[in-house]
């Protein structure tokens, strides 16, 4: 009787960790080619098939190893790089992951649209042109000028579906959508900027000037900006996981490597 209860604590507690294991959120903000979010997405599979194999006492299928990957990839991993290249690369490496395992017989899947979690973006500062566009070194779910406060349900609602389009007629209805609403979230939430610099006509047209850039259809954005890539995850207190390996720079370094930001990362850091 004692064996089979402690037999049946470790099959409760196996079901917790693969249960934890599917919601897991891990961040890299340096993301380079994605080497560090594949380790990850490497340790996921493995803890999970572990729990499985466990659980079950048989094998995991391929088709269940892609289905996990599909969830990682969608509702865990997330990566940032100020490099467009670097970002387009981690996502190739992402979708060669999701094929490497299947059977060479069958058509591949439609692949994912992966957009919304490896993004271009500038993940050290909050600051552009001298404007705190929101402030990530207090808390971990306020900005400054309140996104937090806005709706976001549309826009996480339609990237979801986004994600898994494969038709391309229904892929660019949803991307027009997708854009239409982001814009518009984006403009409450500048607008709410806008009025707070109503004494500072310079810095409203710097602000102006930001809005054109992050309605730009290439999103490529000047700020890693938690709260409108991720609201799913930024609400809840951000992630679970923050892992990379930061691009090394000496302090004298910067003003040569990237004078534009000097400022930005002046404000920031206080030095």
């Amino acid at each position: 009787m004692e064996q089979h209860q402690r037999a049946g604590q470790v099959h409760k507690w196996l079901r917790v960790l693969d249960d934890r294991l599917m919601s897991l959120t891990i961040l890299d903000p340096a993301v380079g080619s994605g080497a560090f979010l594949l380790g990850m997405l490497g340790e996921v599979m493995r803890l999970r098939t572990g729990a499985y194999e466990a659980l079950h006492g048989q094998t995991v299928s391929d088709l269940l190893v892609h289905e996990w990957k599909l969830n990682a990839i969608e509702r865990s991993l997330f990566g940032v790089d100020i490099e467009p290249t670097a970002v387009e690369l981690c996502r190739l490496r992402l979708w060669l992951s999701l094929v490497v395992e299947l059977d060479a017989s069958r058509p591949v899947p439609p692949l994912p649209n992966l957009e919304y979690r490896t993004v271009c973006a500038d993940s050290l500062v909050d600051f552009v042109e001298g404007i705190a566009i929101q402030d990530t070194r207090q808390s971990t779910n306020q900005t400054v000028n309140y996104l937090g406060d806005l709706d976001v349900t549309e826009v996480t609602k339609l990237r979801e579906a986004y994600f898994g389009a494969a038709d391309p007629h229904d892929k660019a209805v949803l991307r027009g959508r997708l854009l239409d609403a982001e814009n518009a979230l984006l403009d409450n939430w500048l607008g709410i900027a806008r009025a707070e610099l109503k004494k500072n006509a310079a810095a409203q047209r710097r602000l102006d000037r930001l809005k054109d850039q992050l309605r730009s259809p290439d999103r490529v954005y000047p700020v890693f900006m938690p709260g409108f890539s991720a609201p799913e995850v930024w609400q809840q207190g951000g992630w679970d996981i923050v892992i990379m390996n930061p691009p090394y720079v000496g302090r004298k370094e910067i003003p040569q490597r990237n004078p534009a930001s000097v400022d930005a990362i002046t404000r920031h850091y206080g030095g």
